[in-house]
């Protein structure tokens, strides 16, 4: 048995050598030096390296097992580890129904057909496809063979063999879809001489037979709840409430407050009378308000709802410090909520506004608070965070400082930030991981206000991967480079953090290989392992290595 990792890595626990019997059938591509080969997850070589290149199929319609080889020029193919074409090609589509078509580099442009494991669906090469279809769980196949005869056949792709010639080596064939019938309307010759025929086929247990008074009852009562677009398409397919209001503000620290109001008591007191023969203890409801702001005459008001159906509101005027300008109200998103005794507070807008060259934001606190910068964040839907974020910047002693707020006005983290870096959120996982400077040091937070990383280390980059959709971020520390992918709302970094072992940068995250999956692996999908692409400083990709830090390319 032979292992190809590079010595560097040799100090990594041997029980790496004692894989699973899964992740032996695990086929990676290695390099050495400019060749390219195969190796399984402990090492060990499957192909020897030969290629000059190779390639992972972009279609999403099939896993990473499948393989474009390249050599001098001509592509071939590998499946699960096994060499099924030679690199002879021009050309290999993979199409996105299922079947292989590779064209050799001829005058007849002679053509091989294959299934997704690789079986030739056609004894010979053949120079032409006109029909690719598949009904079913079969396909039906009208081919031009190299001697200028024509074949009509299905294929059951279960068993990976031609389940019946309609017809074979005849010289003509042609084949009219009607999709609304299912049928077929065929004409033939079997030799140049003969006369031509004509036959109308149907479907019946996955086979083509000619059409007759009772397959045709049969077929109308079977297909009545069916997809009519049976056969699909015909074309080719290729390569994919607060107790006092704060009514008066006569500077930032000093304030005027407004006598109390109380709210109108609950329609009922939560009881019936206990001499009542229907008395019964009723649990209490908190009182609802729904909080406002709006401008008037140019001045700024807060209402208090307390009945939307009675439309019964307070509403008092805001006073805001002398010589403020510039007010503006917003919409709040997500129904913020706070509770205040027995009342619940229900927040629809916040405002902003200037005073003395300092902006303002007010929403539920009886103060405002101050900010130079302001950006509303909202928060991917899947993130369990509800409405929006405001990322307020402050500078102090001649740098900036950011802090996250919620839309109560409260402060989501204690700290405050040298800088807060909003990645993407992650594709159809839609929440945030958000990167965070703290005194120079990169972290990462979530906007429920935890950190999934502290700030410790010297960078972290978001890269979208190469193939599917999602991204990651590369982390920096010591010269080392690691990355930590999604990591869900309440979730753990147990199986998401790889921490920085590599000498070289990250170029991809293949999340699930050799599945294809975004980020994470559902219920009922198969699970595989992570493989990481490594790249030098100026971007050319080196090979691939796994999370353990072990690598799968020398030279």
């Amino acid at each position: 048995m032979k292992f190809i990792f590079s010595r560097k890595f040799t100090f990594f626990s041997l029980s790496l050598l004692s894989i699973s019997v899964y992740a032996q059938e695990l086929y990676i591509p290695y390099r050495d030096g400019n060749l390219w080969g195969v190796s399984n997850y402990a090492g060990s070589e499957i192909i020897a390296p030969k290629f000059d290149s190779l390639q992972f199929n972009e279609q999403d319609h099939y896993d990473f097992n499948f393989l474009h080889t390249f050599k001098d020029g001509k592509k071939g193919m590998l499946l699960s580890g096994k060499e099924v074409l030679l690199p002879e090609f021009k050309n290999i589509f993979p199409t996105y129904k299922g079947f292989i078509i590779a064209e050799y580099d001829n005058d007849k442009k002679s053509r091989v057909i294959l299934d997704k494991e690789g079986t030739k669906i056609t004894e010979n090469p053949v120079i032409s496809m006109w029909m690719g279809e598949k009904f079913g769980t079969s396909f039906i196949f009208h081919v031009l063979n190299e001697n200028m005869k024509e074949d009509f056949f299905v294929w059951d792709p279960k068993e990976h063999k031609i389940a019946q010639y309609v017809f074979k080596d005849y010289y003509s064939i042609s084949v009219v879809e009607n999709r609304d019938a299912y049928e077929l309307d065929i004409r033939y010759r079997k030799n140049e001489t003969d006369p031509l025929s004509e036959v109308r086929m149907t479907i019946r247990d996955n086979k083509l037979e000619p059409v007759t008074s009772k397959n045709f009852n049969e077929r109308i009562v079977k297909n009545t709840n069916r997809n009519r677009d049976y056969f699909g398409s015909s074309n080719q397919e290729t390569i994919k409430q607060p107790t006092a209001v704060y009514e008066v503000y006569r500077d930032y620290d000093e304030g005027v407050r407004a006598p109390s109001y109380a709210p109108p008591p609950p329609p009922s007191t939560g009881k019936k009378d206990s001499n009542d023969s229907g008395y019964q203890e009723v649990k209490k409801q908190p009182i609802q308000v729904g909080v406002s702001y709006s401008i008037e005459n140019d001045f700024p008001y807060v209402t208090y709802h307390y009945n939307q159906v009675k439309n019964e509101k307070v509403t008092r005027r805001v006073k805001l410090p002398r010589g403020s300008k510039g007010i503006k109200i917003e919409s709040l998103s997500g129904l913020p909520q706070k509770k205040v005794g027995d009342t619940i507070y229900t927040y629809y807008s916040y405002m902003t506004f200037t005073h003395k060259d300092r902006n303002q934001i007010l929403i539920s606190e009886k103060k405002p608070t101050e900010f130079e910068t302001i950006k509303v964040i909202s928060p991917g839907s899947d993130s369990r965070y509800y409405g929006q974020i405001f990322l307020l910047g402050n500078k102090k002693n001649g740098k900036m400082k950011y802090r996250l707020i919620n839309n109560l006005q409260e402060m989501i983290f204690p700290d405050e930030f040298d800088d807060v870096i909003l990645n993407d959120t992650f594709y159809s996982d839609n929440y945030n991981n958000w990167t965070v400077i703290k005194d120079g040091k990169y972290g990462v937070v979530n906007p429920l206000g935890k950190y999934i990383l502290q700030p410790m280390y010297d960078e972290i980059v978001n890269k979208k991967v190469t193939y599917g959709s999602g991204s990651f971020l590369q982390i920096k520390k010591d010269g080392k480079y690691g990355l930590l992918k999604p990591v869900i709302p309440n979730g753990s970094t147990e199986n998401n953090l790889v921490e920085p072992v590599f000498s070289y940068p990250i170029r991809n995250v293949l999340m699930s290989y050799p599945y294809r999956s975004s980020q994470y692996t559902s219920a009922g999908i198969p699970q595989g392992t992570m493989l990481i692409m490594l790249e030098d400083e100026k971007g050319k990709s080196l090979g691939f290595a796994n999370k353990q830090g072990q690598l799968y390319f020398k030279n």
